[in-house]
């Protein structure tokens, strides 16, 4: 971004929500870039990871949606540096987006266990944890966070 024209967003950290996209999202910064709507999230680096593209892409269509227009681009910004990776919200990314809601629905329809998460801390802050991965009759002494490091270790050494 640069410092000398950061645009000013005109939406931070809204909640957006439709049944008929069955998504729901916090978007962390919305703002118009001469004249086109741009989504942005707030991240340590620009990293585009997929589930990074997947997570501001969704709270694309979402905008889209509640505003009746149309978002071409999204943005991971940087707190650190307040460097920016633009990514562009193609047709391929929005399918992406929607088979992949799609698949988390079947998975929690399902009542199977997600794939396994090789990093602790997205597995400890996931929803899905009651519901598909704690342990059933789980001692009563151990907090939910030392039950899911046990259980994490357990498949990760």
């Amino acid at each position: 971004i640069n410092k000398n024209r950061f645009p000013i967003p005109e939406f931070c950290e809204e909640w957006i929500e439709s049944e008929s996209l069955g998504l729901k999202a916090r978007v962390d910064v919305i703002f118009d870039d001469s004249g086109e709507w741009v989504v942005g999230d707030l991240k340590t680096n620009t990293s585009d990871f997929p589930g990074t593209k997947l997570q501001i892409g969704a709270g694309a269509l979402l905008f889209e949606e509640h505003m009746k227009t149309k978002v071409k681009r999204i943005k991971i910004i940087s707190h650190n540096d307040w460097s920016e990776k633009d990514i562009h919200l193609t047709d391929e990314l929005r399918k992406q987006i929607l088979k992949t809601r799609d698949d988390i629905n079947n998975m929690l329809k399902s009542k199977e266990p997600p794939p396994t998460c090789s990093n602790f801390n997205k597995c400890a802050k996931c929803d899905n944890w009651e519901s598909h991965c704690k342990p059933k009759n789980t001692p009563e002494e151990l907090s939910e966070e030392k039950t899911k490091k046990s259980l994490w270790k357990k498949i990760f050494g």
